[in-house]
């Protein structure tokens, strides 16, 4: 009886052991899945390794990160050759740090930007209403679809692949339903 009794506390011993290393093993996540952008964050969301390579990539020339405003700062100097580089989840830009940007690109510098929700001034001033027929569309936002994935494909015929890129959206180990953004091919022209 009494080896019994032992064995059951041998037993029992080891599978809370075993669920306290599982909890463990669970709550000590590596990363984080928020949207924050940082700089200095290795999480899918940080800009870590971008902010890496934008260094390295010439290390001859300073690269600045930009807190506030863009007029004024940004150099409107052909013979630069720089870059300005925007990576969040929404751009809030008013007319005179547009007017700013459109100069910086205007003088033959470059722009990347990168956003979940772009500003409705920007998106007039790059697609203007040139277009003269029946397919153009004032920017109202982009398009969505609704889907578990999205096929991505350039246009340019030199560039485009034989098949699109599949993105599958994934919840946990599970495919899921996602609201895909785009832009409509109509506010190209």
């Amino acid at each position: 009886m009494k080896r019994n009794r032992t064995i059951l506390l041998l037993v029992l011993a080891v599978l809370v052991a075993g669920l306290a290393f599982l909890f463990w093993r669970q709550s000590k996540r590596s990363y984080s899945w928020r949207e924050h952008y940082h700089r200095e964050s290795k999480d899918p969301y940080g800009t870590s390794v971008a902010y890496q390579l934008l260094r390295s990539s010439n290390p001859s020339k300073k690269t600045y990160v930009l807190n506030d405003s863009l007029s004024g700062l940004l150099p409107a100097d052909e013979a630069l050759n720089a870059n300005y580089v925007f990576v969040g989840r929404t751009m809030f830009i008013d007319q005179e740090n547009l007017d700013a940007l459109l100069e910086f690109v205007a003088a033959g510098n470059n722009a990347f930007l990168s956003a979940r929700n772009l500003p409705y001034y920007l998106m007039g001033a790059i697609n203007p209403e040139v277009c003269g027929s029946s397919y153009y569309h004032s920017w109202e936002g982009f398009s969505y679809t609704q889907d578990t994935a999205a096929g991505l494909n350039l246009v340019h015929p030199a560039l485009q692949l034989p098949m699109p890129v599949k993105f599958h959206r994934r919840y946990y180990k599970n495919v899921a339903q996602e609201a895909w953004a785009f832009f409509h091919y109509y506010h190209f022209c």
